[in-house]
């Protein structure tokens, strides 16, 4: 699932089902979803890969979109499990918008350091309360596998040669 596509009023969902099945979308300002909208999304089809998108209309600006997503089986009528996100509306008048940026997550032999509480990059980055996320490249290496431990060689850090581990 993925929002954004962020216009003056109005948002664009993306969601993928794993068989023929019609989006179903409720959104509010409230993470409760007490009085949420309903929107009725595209039906995600063999033709399509099985995705479909919702264009949230009539949004209230510069405000915070809490949304959950299902899918209605087209043979069945039986809804998928809920599935939850949050965007934001764009503002009133122009302003400073704030952003963070990340690409090609893990890779070359080099993974997630448990040593330092696992892959920390995506916490601070939402700690900096981003009105935009860019992820450039990839979000995972599936080619081969991550070892535990990396040994480099003739590696130069602060003007000191040798052999690093990591």
């Amino acid at each position: 699932m993925q929002g954004g596509d962020v216009l003056d009023g109005r948002a664009m969902l993306w969601c993928r089902a794993n068989r023929p099945a019609r989006l179903r979308v409720e959104w509010d300002t409230r993470p409760s979803l007490r009085q949420a909208r309903r929107v009725e999304g595209t039906i995600a089809s063999a033709a399509h890969d099985f995705t479909a998108r919702a264009d949230l209309s009539g949004l209230p600006r510069n405000q915070d979109i809490f949304y959950r997503v299902r899918f209605e089986d087209a043979d069945s009528g039986v809804l998928s499990a809920p599935v939850h996100g949050h965007l934001r509306s764009a503002p009133q008048v122009r302003g400073d918008v704030r952003f963070v940026w990340s690409g090609d997550t893990v890779g070359q032999g080099f993974g997630i350091n448990p040593d330092i509480g696992g892959m920390r990059i995506y916490n601070a980055m939402r700690e900096r309360n981003p009105d935009f996320f860019l992820h450039s490249g990839d979000t995972i290496y599936a080619d081969n596998p991550i070892p535990a431990e990396l040994t480099v060689e003739d590696v130069e850090i602060d003007g000191r040669s040798g052999v690093l581990t990591v």
